[in-house]
């Protein structure tokens, strides 16, 4: 694991080449590319997928449930497990919607890995991650693979509401990726991946970016990972967040944020921006090169001001995003 560390220049440089790879381009040799090299890649975390959670065994023992794979229902009981979060980082997200005798209850939560040893014991990637989410939680479970944080609410959602969502995404019967024609294969971004069960009856599929596949599949994906997103409107903040409701400006020179309680307050918008990103599209927004639009969304965010991020970049205010729970365009840049 060490090894692929010192690759991380290489990986970069690929990374940064060429965001969509083509399907019908199979020759990896001809590129004079390692194979062992094409894997998505981040500078400031690339644990996510160097030492990925295989969700579906990792995340049972901290959430103290049967492995839903080797779990059989009786007639008319169904769950759905559903994972979602940056290709390349963590924490990530988590859903839990079960169905029984007509009752329907829930369970979102944030997950993450241990600490990884073999890989860098300097990074306490694991007690920042803790620190973070604690205001969030309500029971952090430590397991042997995995911490997960039950995510408490402000207010419960309505869960048959939500189950009706899934049903008409045909969350239960999608196929996996790997059997969905795609207009390419986007090496970082967003996954989304799911287990689903009905009686005896058990399924397992994943969608890498779900906006490259084909509808309705692709579009039903992208559609899930909203409704798991949409549910931390009803979250209890971590510390140091608030709930912010504003304009955000993207194009080709501006990244900016005005929240609507102090449009004063105007500052640079970057983080966990994936529900803006699967709106814009995943090659205009690497590019910049689409005309400037407004957003009217609702997020949590931290703010610092005359701070300096990841990029070294220093600015007066940074809006530093955890989720983004509500985005649609506007075509004003004021709040309504």
């Amino acid at each position: 694991m060490r090894k692929l560390v010192g690759n991380l220049a290489t990986l970069a440089i690929l990374a940064g080449c060429s965001s969509l790879l083509n399907h019908t381009d199979n020759s990896v040799a001809s590129r004079n590319i390692p194979s062992d090299l094409l894997i998505p890649v981040s500078l400031y975390d690339i644990r996510g997928e160097v030492a990925p959670l295989e969700e579906s065994k990792a995340l049972h023992e901290p959430l103290g449930i049967p492995r839903l794979r080797t779990t059989n229902f009786q007639k008319g009981t169904r769950e759905i497990r559903i994972y979602t979060g940056i290709v390349i980082a963590y924490p990530r997200s988590g859903l839990i919607v079960h169905e029984q005798a007509g009752r329907v209850s829930g369970v979102l939560f944030r997950y993450w890995p241990v600490d990884d040893s073999a890989f860098d014991e300097s990074l306490g990637a694991e007690q920042r991650f803790t620190e973070n989410e604690a205001g969030r939680c309500r029971t952090i479970v430590r397991g042997k693979d995995a911490t997960v944080c039950v995510v408490r609410f402000s207010r419960e959602p309505d869960w048959r509401a939500l189950l009706g969502s899934l049903d008409s995404a045909n969350a239960w019967n999608l196929p996996d990726e790997s059997q969905v024609p795609s207009r390419g294969m986007v090496i970082d971004g967003w996954v989304i991946r799911v287990e689903a069960r009905r009686d005896t009856s058990y399924r397992r599929y994943q969608y890498h970016n779900p906006q490259v596949y084909r509808p309705p599949e692709g579009a039903n994906a992208l559609h899930i990972m909203g409704i798991l997103d949409s549910l931390f409107r009803y979250t209890v903040p971590p510390q140091n967040l608030q709930y912010v409701r504003g304009i955000y400006l993207y194009g080709h020179d501006t990244s900016d944020f005005i929240p609507c309680s102090h449009p004063q307050d105007v500052g640079f918008f970057e983080g966990r921006l994936g529900p803006v990103t699967k709106l814009i599209g995943d090659s205009a927004w690497r590019a910049h090169a689409a005309p400037t639009k407004s957003f009217a969304l609702e997020a949590w965010v931290r703010r610092q001001d005359h701070t300096t991020e990841r990029y070294s970049r220093t600015f007066q205010r940074l809006w530093s995003v955890d989720s983004v729970t509500v985005v649609k365009l506007t075509p004003t840049r004021s709040c309504r």
